[in-house]
C-alpha cells in the first residue's frame, strides 16, 4: 500500500521566464503524475465498504462494528469486555447474579455455616434431608430415622464375618488382613455335640468345638486328616478375597500329629473382620 508522489512541480514552472525549456509541460511528465495517482489509489482501501487482507491496526477506534468474528481473538479482557448473559448450553450460568444462577442451575443456597434448601442426593435409589440438626428424613419419611446399609452380598465391602484365621500371626483389634487368608464356613454335614462343616465320622472331618446345650460362641475349628499332613484349611469352608480389617484378637492357627492313630489336628481359630476393600 503506497501513498501518491508527485514526481514533477508544476508551480515552480510559473516564475520561469518565457522561452526557458522548463516552462513547457511536457506530456511525458503529465502520464508520469497520472500513472503516480493510478498506482497510489489502486493500492488504497475505499471508505465505503473496504475490504482489508490481512491488515495490522495500530490502537484502531473501531466504533461499534455491525459485526465481526472474533474465533482467534486474544486479550478479551472479561470484566469489561463482555456484556449480556452467557447461556447454561454454552457454559454459563443464564444469570447475572448469584442467586439467579443457583435458581437457574437448580444449586440450593448457602447460607452462613450450613446449606439451605432442599438437596436431592442419591444414595442407591434413596434420597436424604439434610439440616443442622443432621438427617430429619429419609425417602421423604419423618421423625426418627434409621438407616439400614447392608453390603449387596454377606462378602462384599462393609461386610461383617466370623472367619478362621488360617495364618501363622496371631490379630488385634484394627490390624489388617487378606481376605485369602481368611475362610468362612459354606456347609454343614451334622449337628451333634460338635457342628460339623465337612465328614461325620470318617476323615477327613471338619467341626467347631462348641458346646451347643451352653450355646457358647463358635471360635475355634479342628480339621483331622490321616497322615502327617501338617496344618490344612478347615474343609466345609471358602476363602474370601479383598482386605479386611480385624474386629476381635484373632489367633494363629496350629496343627499336631498323633503318631498313635497316623492324624493329623489342625486348629483354626476364628476371628470377627469386616472387608474394607
Amino acid at each position: 500500500m503506497s501513498n501518491y508522489t508527485k514526481s514533477t512541480n508544476f508551480a515552480t514552472k510559473d516564475a520561469l521566464p518565457s522561452g526557458d525549456p522548463l516552462k513547457i509541460v511536457k506530456g511525458t511528465e503529465i502520464d508520469t503524475e497520472f500513472n503516480n495517482i493510478a498506482t497510489a489509489v489502486a493500492t488504497k482501501a475505499d471508505t465505503a465498504s473496504p475490504t482489508l487482507t490481512s491488515p495490522t491496526l495500530v490502537t484502531p477506534a473501531l466504533g461499534t462494528p455491525s459485526s465481526g468474528v472474533l474465533t482467534n481473538a486474544t486479550g478479551l479482557p472479561l470484566t469489561t469486555g463482555i456484556t449480556g448473559i452467557l447461556p447454561i448450553a454454552n457454559g454459563g450460568t443464564n444469570a447475572t447474579t448469584a442467586s439467579d444462577a443457583r435458581t437457574s442451575l437448580d444449586v440450593p443456597s448457602n447460607t452462613g455455616t450450613g446449606a439451605s434448601g432442599t438437596w436431592g442426593i442419591s444414595i442407591t435409589g434413596n434420597a436424604a434431608t439434610a439440616s443442622n440438626g443432621g438427617v430429619t428424613s429419609v425417602n421423604g419419611s419423618t421423625g426418627a430415622v434409621t438407616l439400614d446399609i447392608v453390603p449387596s452380598s454377606i462378602t462384599a465391602i462393609g461386610s461383617i464375618l466370623l472367619v478362621a484365621n488360617t495364618t501363622t500371626s496371631n490379630y488385634l483389634p484394627g490390624n489388617t488382613i487378606a481376605g485369602s487368608s481368611l475362610y468362612y464356613p459354606t456347609t454343614i454335614t451334622q449337628v451333634t455335640t460338635f457342628v460339623f462343616t465337612e465328614g461325620t465320622s470318617t476323615l477327613p472331618t471338619t467341626a467347631f468345638r462348641a458346646n451347643l446345650t451352653t450355646i457358647d460362641l463358635m471360635t475355634v475349628s479342628q480339621r483331622n486328616t490321616s497322615g502327617n499332613t501338617g496344618y490344612t484349611v478347615p474343609g466345609g469352608h471358602t476363602a474370601l478375597s479383598g482386605t479386611w480389617r480385624v474386629l476381635s484378637i484373632g489367633l494363629a492357627r496350629s496343627s499336631s500329629y498323633d503318631s498313635t492313630y497316623n492324624t493329623t489336628s489342625s486348629i483354626s481359630n476364628y476371628l470377627f473382620a469386616q472387608r474394607i476393600s
